[in-house]
């Protein structure tokens, strides 16, 4: 990877472009097994790059994943260790970020972030010079004087994401990017699909587990039509086809197994993640089976 980003005298240096869909199961991804119509958008591009079988989340709990990602350190390493506490529970200080490399490397470095858990509250700011979540300014109550958190209508959903980061994109040219996506809409059902979405739920009346996995999956859905909306923009003719696209997670959800709903502990639903990567370079419709975190 480090190759593909950095490049040399000849090649130009890639873009990257990290999506990471907030408790989205992998097993609830048509490209993973699942039968259900979940994800045209990223079910292609698995066909067209290499997907990871088995991959495992440092932690079922959305900023603490996030800072794994973001650092490639565990949860002991970067510092931050609950969702829930004092303001003291953000990324270590000394902890480099992938966006802290990149931008000392002269790329333009921006997120997009779609819920107050994934905000610059815990530290996952760092090293981005664009990081936005404005949807937090009507706000609303965020963290109580005890440190609980409550992310309420602190969210936004993917198409508002979607398009703040396509108006970033068509304003970026010439300099490589680091860009992070993060959506929310599988997390919970308060911010619902569009009408037209939400009548593909088709469940089972009467039975609330089949009503509220169909709409998860119609959650799942709609994110996916966003994910097809952003990949248009970065395929775009011109825009040079050199960006690396890596599609994950940062942990699943309960769906009642384990007489466990949401997510939040060690099952196997729970931290087991979809992770997808795209680019020229890397070969089509590879599947890699190795164990990785």
């Amino acid at each position: 990877m480090t190759a593909l980003l950095f490049g040399c005298a000849e090649v130009p240096r890639a873009n990257l472009l990290l999506i990471t869909m907030d408790t989205t199961r992998a097993d609830h991804l048509g490209c993973y097994g699942y039968g259900g119509q979940t994800s045209p958008n990223i079910d292609r591009i698995a066909r067209e790059g290499v997907r990871f079988q088995e991959v495992s989340a440092q932690a079922a709990v959305t900023p603490v994943s996030h800072a794994s990602i973001l650092t490639g350190l565990n949860p002991y390493h970067h510092g931050l260790r609950a969702l829930h506490g004092s303001a003291d529970l953000r990324l270590n200080r000394s902890a480099r970020t992938l966006a802290g490399i990149l931008a000392e490397a002269g790329y333009g470095t921006a997120a997009f972030i779609s819920a107050y858990p994934a905000s610059s509250r815990f530290g996952l700011d760092r090293g981005f010079s664009h990081f936005d979540e404005t949807f937090l300014d009507p706000a609303g109550q965020r963290t109580d004087k005890d440190g609980i958190v409550h992310t309420g209508e602190a969210q936004r959903r993917a198409d508002a994401t979607t398009d703040a980061a396509i108006e970033w994109l068509e304003k970026t040219a010439g300099v490589p990017f680091f860009l992070w996506i993060h959506y929310f809409d599988p997390h919970d059902p308060l911010l619902l699909p569009p009408p037209a979405y939400l009548k593909l739920c088709a469940g089972n009346p009467g039975n609330e587990k089949t009503d509220l996995i169909s709409l998860y999956d119609c959650e799942i859905y709609f994110m996916d039509a966003q994910i097809g909306r952003l990949l248009q923009q970065i395929d775009r003719p011109g825009a040079g086809n050199r960006t690396l696209v890596a599609i994950t997670a940062d942990h699943g959800e309960g769906l009642g197994d384990h007489d466990w709903w949401s997510h939040g502990i060690l099952f196997q639903e729970q931290i087991r993640l979809p992770l997808i990567l795209r680019h020229p370079d890397l070969p089509e419709g590879r599947v890699v089976s190795d164990r990785i975190r």
